[in-house]
């Protein structure tokens, strides 16, 4: 009976030790900025059944890369940091071609990009309409310090930073909170926190409803794995070790149950990334006002690349609509 004990032990801190070791695997490729891996091998692998984009939205890309370039080159902008709440450097380029308006937007890009990459070109788009614009690197990415990726959960903290600086800078600001992706449940997090009255409302462009929901639509549909959720559990464990929060904490949801903003939201149907059914899990569960633009066969983060005229045209009547 005693050498069944001793097995049975042994076998149970076996599996633990490999959990540990294959959640601690998860963590590196996932989470960790210094990774490679998603650029290398994951990033095929994830949008693999993405929709062939064709000609015309390659060019339509292109041009919009040109626009971006052009506009960082030409519009005045100051490049500036500001501390996070547990003492990171972030980085921001703030645009004010406006100083004597009340106007601002501040744009959250996505995972394992920078603002530049996801959000210059919508900062243009914003500017074209008198909004002044602060486009920062999330921790962990760009030219921000940060040694994990948050997944937009403690960087709903940084947001709040954000406004900070803008209500320092325009004590009068009325404030639009944008986000791609990551960046879009970065804001929407964010809108579960206490906000001053000067944020006014949010666009979310293809966020998820919950990080443990992502890593096991991932794991399954990208990966292959038939039974995904022993992985998260351990990844979560080792979160919580490296980077001091939980997989599980991460409920974009949840934090709309508190909301009571106006949200539009915005998603491409063709996303194999973040499916379009979180947006609409998101949708039931805000307090707030909300409308929705779903783009047909729009890959991840790419409705404006899509069809910008129903992009920016739907973005400019919410606007008018709820300021």
């Amino acid at each position: 009976m005693f050498w069944i004990f001793i097995i049975v032990f042994a076998v149970i801190v076996a599996l633990i030790g490999m959990g540990l070791l294959i959640g601690n695997y998860c963590y590196l490729i996932a989470l960790d900025p210094r990774s490679g891996w998603y650029r290398k091998v994951g990033r095929k692998m994830i949008y693999s059944t993405d929709v062939e984009q064709g000609d015309g939205i390659t060019e339509t890309a292109k041009q919009q890369t040109e626009i971006t370039n052009a506009f960082y080159r030409d519009c005045h902008h100051e490049d500036i940091y500001i501390w996070s709440h547990d003492a990171l450097h972030l980085f921001g380029t703030v645009f004010e071609p406006y100083p004597q308006s009340d106007k601002w937007v501040i744009l959250m890009h996505g995972y394992r990009s920078n603002g530049k990459a996801d959000c210059g070109y919508v900062a243009a788009r914003f500017v074209d309409l008198g909004i002044n614009c602060v486009v920062p690197d999330q921790r962990g990415h760009g030219k921000s310090q940060g040694n994990a990726i948050g997944m937009g959960w403690p960087e709903r903290f940084d947001v709040l930073r954000w406004i900070e600086y803008v209500l320092a800078r325009n004590e009068g600001a009325n404030i639009v909170l944008y986000g791609g992706s990551m960046g879009a449940s970065t804001v929407l997090n964010a809108c579960g926190e206490e906000l001053p009255d000067s944020v006014q409302m949010i666009i979310a462009d293809c966020g998820y409803s919950s990080v443990v929901k992502l890593f096991d639509y991932l794991l399954s549909h990208a990966m292959r794995i038939p039974f995904p959720q022993p992985i998260v559990f351990f990844a979560d464990i080792v979160t919580h070790i490296r980077a001091r929060y939980g997989l599980y904490e991460a409920n974009t949801a949840r934090q709309l149950k508190k909301n009571r903003l106006p949200i539009l939201f915005i998603h491409g149907t063709g996303d194999s990334f973040v499916p379009y059914e979180m947006t609409e899990e998101n949708m039931d569960a805000t307090k707030g006002h909300k409308e929705a633009l779903f783009v047909e066969d729009a890959v991840h983060f790419s409705s404006y690349v899509y069809d910008p005229k129903l992009y920016f045209d739907t973005v400019e009547s919410f606007l008018k609509r709820n300021k």
